[in-house]
């Protein structure tokens, strides 16, 4: 039993690992648009390297994935697919852009422009991992955006009770010094 236990154990740690790339994709871009949001700063040099980072995961994959004498022209394509998700990103980072859109909204917007390169290269490459990794950037934009809005809510709620607490506790000290 502790052997079949161990061999169950040691195949999820392999399996862990073989996916830990498209894991780290996902943890990076989920890490910049939390962090545009709670730092109100963008961060164009973050984006700009996360491209490569994320290009670099899909020249590996199709690198062990292709054929020994197609590897080059996979790789160059690759290359090609990432600058251009680059430029992407350039485009909506100009400063007249910067200065259409706040922090958040701009990291959302580079988000969208990430799951669709993402998701493409994952289908060129015929990598599900890839794929899903695009899919859930792109399933995390909404989700991204409702919290967003949420949030100022939840924080104006929070200090209107914290106001109405105050006031009712002023009316009532002066309500108990008026009885005295």
């Amino acid at each position: 039993m502790t052997d079949t236990t161990s061999t169950k154990s040691q195949k999820t740690l392999a399996f862990l690992l073989a996916q830990s790339p498209f894991l780290a994709m996902l943890a990076l871009a989920f890490f910049g648009v939390a962090y545009t949001s709670v730092s109100r700063h963008g961060m164009t040099l973050y984006w700009m390297l996360l491209v490569p980072a994320y290009g670099l995961v899909c020249v590996a994959t199709t690198w062990r994935a292709a054929p020994e004498s197609d590897r080059l022209r996979a790789a160059l394509l690759q290359a090609l697919h990432w600058g251009a998700v680059m430029f992407a990103m350039y485009l909506a980072l100009i400063a007249d852009m910067e200065r259409a859109m706040s922090a958040a909204a701009s990291a959302l917007v580079l988000l969208v422009i990430l799951a669709l390169g993402t998701a493409t290269a994952g289908l060129h490459l015929r990598s599900w991992p890839i794929v899903i990794v695009g899919a859930s950037l792109a399933t995390g934009v909404p989700i991204f955006a409702w919290l967003e809005e949420r949030t100022l809510l939840f924080a104006l709620t929070a200090v209107g009770l914290a106001a109405a607490g105050a006031m009712g506790f002023a009316i009532w000290g002066r309500l108990r010094a008026a009885k005295q």
